[in-house]
């Protein structure tokens, strides 16, 4: 039987990755700061909460794929949210943020008995529609393979495990970022002459 998710963040990638999750059979109860945000999803059966911490059940998996290192931060200090997520609970961080807010992130579940997760996503949401996502993953070996089945189904077309230690998926997410810009940047400079 597949786990229930807490998905938090439904912006323009994170719409098309839950779909995939229900599509896939996952249920799931969702959060976001725009409620309206939810309704194609509640449509299909997501049950919508209206603060964070009511995603999550103890022991089990949340998703969050939002903006900002800001917004990540007040996502898991935002209340009862760690509590809830207790001992054997699994945090996967899809979002791009920096490593030192990875590892600090790690660090406080680490102190409630949840286990931290990176998995940020190379793909636009057209490729999250199209399950064609790339996925750096970093985080405790039993954890990412509890969530290795949830990651396939949310369209990842591959999986890289980049270790334990936090930072280090974000930071192969930072480095892939500054390549595909400065590639960009090259090709328009070179087609200018």
């Amino acid at each position: 039987m597949r786990e229930n998710i807490g998905f938090i963040g439904l912006g323009l990638l994170g719409m098309p990755v839950a779909t995939n999750l229900l599509q896939a059979g996952y249920a799931l109860t969702v959060y976001n700061r725009t409620p309206e945000k939810a309704e194609p999803l509640v449509a299909q059966g997501a049950l919508q909460v209206v603060r964070p911490a009511d995603t999550v059940t103890t022991g089990g998996i949340v998703v969050t794929l939002v903006w900002d290192d800001e917004a990540l931060e007040d996502v898991v200090k935002s209340e009862d949210f760690l509590e809830r997520l207790g001992i054997g609970g699994i945090h996967v961080s899809m979002s791009t943020v920096s490593p030192d807010t990875g590892r600090k992130l790690a660090d406080l579940h680490a102190r409630h008995g949840s286990v931290y997760v990176e998995a940020p996503i190379f793909g636009r949401p057209e490729a999250a529609a199209a399950r064609q996502l790339w996925i750096p993953i970093a985080g405790p070996k039993e954890a990412k393979e509890r969530v290795r089945p949830m990651l396939d189904a949310m369209g990842a077309k591959g999986i890289f495990d980049f270790g334990e230690e936090a930072g280090s998926a974000v930071i192969i997410k930072l480095i892939g970022n500054f390549l595909i810009v400065s590639a960009a940047r090259s090709m328009e400079e070179a087609l200018e002459e």
